[in-house]
């Protein structure tokens, strides 16, 4: 795998944390402020989507990832492509 690619997953990783974190605590601060409430509950939902999207491309990205690290020096042209197409 290039050095470029796994350059990338380094920068990308901390990056999806971030809003994973940033969704969560907005998410926390709305319902400790406002509580769950007809006019809050839309927002806390789509608070709760987006990180849940986001941890899911996470998991995939480092999953794919380990899987090409353990599978070297020939990591299957599949696997590959999908870590390239995740990125």
């Amino acid at each position: 795998m290039a050095e470029s690619t796994l350059t990338t997953v380094a920068s990308l990783l901390p990056r999806l944390f971030q809003v994973i974190n940033l969704a969560t605590e907005t998410e926390f601060n709305l319902f400790e402020r406002y509580g769950e409430t007809e006019a809050t509950l839309p927002e806390l939902e789509e608070l709760n989507n987006a990180a849940e999207r986001v941890r899911s491309s996470y998991n995939r990205l480092y999953g794919l990832l380990l899987q090409v690290a353990q599978t070297q020096p020939a990591a299957e042209a599949a696997i590959i492509d999908l870590l390239y197409r995740s990125i």
